[in-house]
Order: C-alpha cells, then structure tokens, then sequence
C-alpha cells in the first residue's frame, strides 16, 4: 500500500490534507499509508486509489468507508498527481489501461495505455473522467488547476502501438508526430472535456471590494461587486448566488453584464439579515458565468451579525484615606456593537457619617462611544476606621448594572511579627530568655504601644493566662517596629508543672484603635516545658 501523492489546501480549506494512497493488494486495501513517492509497477493486479482528507484544526482522517475512491482494474496502472482550485474541488491524475471502475460509473480506456484526470467536488462527491482514448498511448500524467478555472493536463503521448491516432474526450482525433512527445491538454472544469488553449475566453474574475461588513439584525449591507474581463473580446457574463444561510436574504442589482475587452464592469449586492436571526458570521458566495452557464470564479462576502451591549466599570475600585478626606471615582459605559442609551445612575452610602453623591446623574451613551460620571465620597474625622464598601447602580430602564466600590483607613495596626525562646525547659521561679518583635502596619504615630506574653497551658492565648511579662514604647511611627532582645523574665515560683504555650497579646488593654483587631495575638512555634 503505497502513496501516491499529497497535497495541501491553500484556498478552500487552509490547512486541509489531502492524500491519495497506491494499493497493489486489492484484499487489504487499508493495510498501511507510507508518504512516499512510488515508481511503476508491472504484472496483473488491481490498483485501487482513494483520497483521504485530513483536517486543518483536529489532523484525523476521514473514515475509509467515507473515502471516495476510484478502482482501475488494469494491466498497468498509478496515479501521478493532484491538485485542488480555489472551490475546493480536487482532481487527480494517472494512468491506466482496459477498462476501470471510476466511482460511481465505470469508464472504458479501451485496451490502450492512457492518461486520465478524474475531478472529485468539493462536497466529495464524484464529477467527471477525462482521458484521451484511442489507438495510441498517452501516460505518466499530472494535472494543475488555477484560479482562473483551467484545468491543465499534462502527459506523454506515444506512438508504439498500432497507428498514431488520439482521441479526446469526444472522439475527436489528435494526431502524434513523434514516438514519445510531450502533451498538454486544457479540460473544462464543469463538462470534462477539452477546451484548447483559449484561456483568455473564459469568464471574467470576480472580486469584491469590501469582503466582510458588520450589522445589526434587520440591516442591510451593500457590497460592490467588480467583475474584470479576461477575454481578447466582448464577453456575457452571468451573476448568480449560491445557497443562503437561514436568515439572510441577498439581491444581485445585475445578474448578466456585458464585460469589454480587457475592461470590467461593477455591480451591487444587498444583504439583509431578519431580526431574529442568530449573532454570527455568514457566507454569501457570489458566483460568475459564461454564456452557456459554466461557472469559472466565485467571490464570498461576509456578513457578521452584531449583538449590542454595553460595559460599566469604576476606577479606581479601592483608595486609601484618612478620616475627614475626601475623593472621587469615575463610572465608565463603554458601548459595544454599536449599543446607544441613556442611562440614570444612584449610589449608596456605606455609612452615617459618609455622603457619596453622582454627577451627573444621567448619561448618554452613544454608538461605540464612551460615557463617564464622577462619583465623590466625602468622609468624616468621626467615620469609623474599617473597610467601606458601596453600590454604584446605572439602569436604562431595560438593563440594570452594579458596580462595586471600595475605600478603608488606613489606621494603627500593631502586628506581633516575632516571639521565640531559645530555653525549651525551665523551673519555676528562674528565668526565661524572650526574643519579641512588634510592628506597626498602619500608616499614623502610636504612642506608648503596649504588648504582654503569656504562658498559657492550650494554644488559645488570653489575658486569662499566666502572664509572665509587659513592655510599652514611647511611641511607633507607621511602617516601624521595636524588637526586644533578650529579654529575661522570671517564672512565677507557684507555676504548676507542665507543658506550657508561649503567646503574646498587642494592646492587651484594648486601649487604641486599629484598622485590624484580629492579628493582635501571637504563638511561639515552640513549647516550653516547666518544671518544679
């Protein structure tokens, strides 16, 4: 089981794989997939081709019995290329000989050796077989669609049978003036046959301006088409739509113009999308003609359905303040997909002794613009040091959105950051060495900070426990600390003996306010035994 060919997808499908494998054992046509190129082989036997389509995004094959395949019984047979134009369609070419099994119909290459190309279209299903059939041979043939809709077919014709006559697809005979000379043929990407060399009388390329527009359900968007003539005369050419997604509705303003030599000729195209229709991107493709309905290029306009909304945000989301200060916040709407309204905006005080009040008090929001409202809050020196938080609520009368503000104080903290004894047993009534540290985390000036260490017989350190020790400072500035060390301290002589926890409580009289009342105790990480 041999490859063939491989191609890649640079238009339809980006990405895409296509692979057209060789099998010289008709019974295990799915034995393997080697990506080699093969040579000729000879002797009786069955040649079966199928194309595999791997992909872009997940790289998985299709299934074998999804494949489409073509079986050439022959004496003699490969497949020698692959190409792939801008619709998606492939073509493969080889050669073979007697009759073969093109899928689904059969094909007579009557006993002659002969080149063949095979179109299979870009929803996988079979189109044609071209070959040139006759008393000649023609082989080793490779095939190259281009944008323009030729499909170029090249080979070898030979002249080692009987008589030098070859025939094309409608028995018309070419003749052969050497033994082996070089042959190419230009077929028709629609009927298969031979169209010459007259590549400049086909149709006209299509391109549009605008590929891709944006609108909201129930509007309409115009795009303009510009067809360009290749042709060396005046040429007709037929517009036409392909199928339209559910929900849209598409109209050509001309669907036959007359192109001049070299010249083009521009039309419009109106889309409109319903108004229920689903926020996604649509594909409406634009297919052109010739005179006698051939379809030689397409072009696709886009169309992406936008769903309005909006955003609303407030900054800063959290400040830092003293009592008595004052400050402000601002309420951003941000419009998207081209959202409009007017909105009426209120907040909530966090507190008694705290005013918040919104200016203005209405905003108007424009398509894909921005809407800004200032919130200030003013404080008192009597507002109690914590965390505030409160609402800032914006409705329209159909939406309603909150948002979420911040501020707190940044008042005296005091932090106990260290305590430790080097002393893991003592007796009652000697001493004990203290290593203590105290911080202030808040921002103003302490005076006299106080902390006392316990022993204490559980982990939970209260005032209720034995305390063994008291310090104060004259005074602790925001951001400081003070550390004690060493710090000897006795232990009362009455201690009971035992296991003992080393604690210590910050402002164990409850004396001086501060932003955090929850981080004023410590625990040593390590015990202390007593004994007596």
């Amino acid at each position: 089981f041999r490859s063939g060919f491989i191609r890649m997808s640079d238009s339809a499908e980006p990405g895409a794989l296509w692979l057209a494998p060789e099998n010289k054992n008709a019974e295990s046509p799915w034995a393997s997939i080697e990506l080699v190129r093969s040579g000729d082989y000879f002797g009786l036997m069955t040649s079966v081709t199928r194309i595999f389509k791997y992909d872009a995004q997940l790289f998985h094959g299709i299934a074998a019995d999804a494949g489409i395949s073509h079986t050439s019984r022959a004496l003699k047979g490969e497949s020698k290329g692959i190409g792939m134009n801008q619709q998606g369609d492939i073509y493969i070419s080889g050669y073979a000989r007697n009759s073969a099994n093109f899928d689904p119909e059969g094909y007579d290459f009557q006993d002659r050796l002969s080149a063949y190309v095979t179109k299979i279209n870009a929803d996988g299903s079979y189109g044609w077989t071209f070959s040139h059939r006759g008393t000649g041979g023609t082989g080793y043939a490779a095939v190259a669609p281009d944008r323009f809709g030729n499909v170029t077919m090249t080979g070898v014709a030979s002249t080692s049978y009987r008589t030098p006559e070859l025939l094309d697809h409608n028995g018309n005979v070419i003749l052969n003036y050497g033994r082996k000379d070089a042959l190419v043929t230009r077929i028709s990407p629609i009927t298969g046959s031979i169209t010459g060399t007259a590549s400049t009388n086909l149709a006209g390329l299509i391109t549009t301006e605008i590929t891709s527009q944006s609108v909201l359900p129930g509007e309409i968007a115009i795009y303009t088409i510009t067809v360009t003539s290749l042709a060396d005369t005046t040429e007709q050419v037929n517009l036409s739509l392909d199928a339209l997604d559910f929900g849209i509705t598409a109209v050509l303003s001309d669907t036959s113009l007359t192109l001049p030599m070299g010249g083009s000729v521009t039309t419009t195209l109106r889309v409109m999308a319903d108004t229920d229709i689903a926020d996604d991107s649509y594909s409406i493709r634009v297919l052109v003609a010739d005179e006698a309905d051939q379809i030689h290029s397409s072009v696709v306009a886009t169309l992406k359905i936008l769903r309005p909304d909006f955003n609303v945000s407030i900054s800063p989301q959290t400040q830092k303040l003293n009592p008595g200060d004052s400050t402000t916040y601002e309420l951003v709407f941000t419009s998207i997909d081209r959202f409009s309204s007017t909105f009426a905006i209120s907040a909530v005080s966090p507190h008694a002794s705290v005013g918040v009040s919104v200016s203005p008090a209405q905003v108007v929001l424009q398509p894909d613009g921005t809407a800004i409202a200032t919130i200030t809050v003013n404080t008192d020196v009597t507002t109690p040091a914590k965390f505030y938080s409160f609402n800032v609520t914006a409705t329209d009368g159909q939406e309603t959105r909150k948002s979420k503000a911040e501020f707190y104080f940044r008042d005296v903290d005091l932090v106990l950051t260290e305590l430790s004894t080097p002393n893991s047993q003592v007796y009652a009534g000697e001493y004990i060495d203290l290593t203590l540290r105290l911080h202030n985390a808040g921002d103003p000036r302490i005076l006299r900070p106080e902390v006392s260490v316990y022993l204490s017989s559980d982990a939970t350190i209260t005032t209720e426990d034995t305390r063994i020790a008291s310090a104060h400072w004259r005074s602790l500035y925001g951001g400081s600390s003070k550390r004690w060390q060493p710090w000897r301290k006795a232990i009362p002589p009455s201690l009971a003996a035992g296991t003992y926890y080393l604690g210590a409580i910050v402002d164990y009289k409850n004396g001086q306010s501060e932003t955090n009342e929850e981080n004023n105790v410590g625990v040593a990480s390590t015990t202390v035994q007593v004994g007596q």
